[in-house]
């Protein structure tokens, strides 16, 4: 099973504030249901809650050391291992890792693609991705859209494919 990580971050990384995304862009959320639409979706508690239910069309694997903690519509791991395996027994092709901070650092280095929109702009944010570890020699853009500002998406921001290059 391949593995894919779906993040929307500012240039250095801010990726969330006190659980709430810093920014409102309805273009991108759009894309995010499209990607993840029919596949396995990873998240870690403090996402789940952020966005406050299970998403429809997707199964929903909620990463939490919590014991006896079970979310509406969800499945809930133990581990972001536990998670994949799940994912990868449900016969999908591909997991989508939707969040947070600590299950990007965790996928980062094993995963085969990333969808990356870049909001450009500052940010006060206390989560967030580690856009550094993201290194040219390892990545390939497969795709690029640059997006400016409009009246419902006030954040120019530009959406990449990044697929992962064979070592060697």
């Amino acid at each position: 099973m391949r593995v894919a990580l779906v993040v929307a971050t500012s240039p250095d990384g801010i990726i969330g504030k006190h659980g709430e995304i810093p920014w409102h862009l309805p273009r991108d959320l759009k894309r995010f249901r499209a990607i993840t639409m029919g596949h396995p979706i990873v998240m870690g508690r403090r996402t789940h809650e952020s966005i406050g239910r299970a998403l429809p069309g997707r199964l929903n694997i909620v990463v939490s050391s919590r014991t006896g903690w079970k979310p509406e519509g969800c499945v809930v791991a133990h581990s972001p291992d536990e998670a994949l395996r799940i994912a990868a027994e449900s016969g999908a092709e591909e997991a989508m890792v939707v969040g947070g901070e600590q299950l990007y650092r965790y996928v980062l280095p094993i995963c085969d693609t990333i969808h990356l929109t870049v909001v450009e702009g500052r940010f006060d944010g206390d989560a967030r991705f580690p856009i550094e570890a993201i290194r040219p020699e390892q990545w390939a853009v497969e795709r690029s859209e640059q997006w400016p500002s409009d009246d419902r998406n006030p954040d120019p921001h530009r959406y990449e494919v990044l697929r992962r290059l064979a070592p060697g």
